[in-house]
């Protein structure tokens, strides 16, 4: 009788402790995402990063000022604004951004 409340017991305090090891492993997930920006001097590009899933709404500011590498510029130039931030795999609302995305080599 003892054996088997113990038993129970260990397999209770095991699925406790592996839910709250997938609970912090789901929001430790990063997501690829990329954004839709004005740089300095009045160019536009599309610009990638990995970030945590739950950072996505905060990348928006985190880019503002930042340098990025910018094909056809031989120095890094710096971000202006930020227009619109999807994952990866998705798709740009604004038909300009989706024009630009299909001519920035990936």
């Amino acid at each position: 009788m003892l054996k088997q409340t113990l038993n129970i017991v260990g397999i209770i305090l095991t699925m406790t402790s592996l839910s709250s090891f997938a609970a912090k492993n789901i929001d430790s997930d990063k997501v690829s995402v990329k954004c839709f920006v004005d740089l300095y001097g009045g160019s536009q590009t599309i610009t990638g990063a990995v970030v945590k899933s739950k950072q996505i709404g905060k990348l928006a500011n985190k880019l503002v000022n930042n340098k990025i590498f910018v094909p056809g510029h031989s120095r890094k130039q710096q971000i202006y604004k930020v227009h619109e931030c999807v994952l990866s795999s998705g798709e740009f609302k604004s038909a300009l951004a989706k024009k630009v995305d299909e001519a920035t080599p990936k």
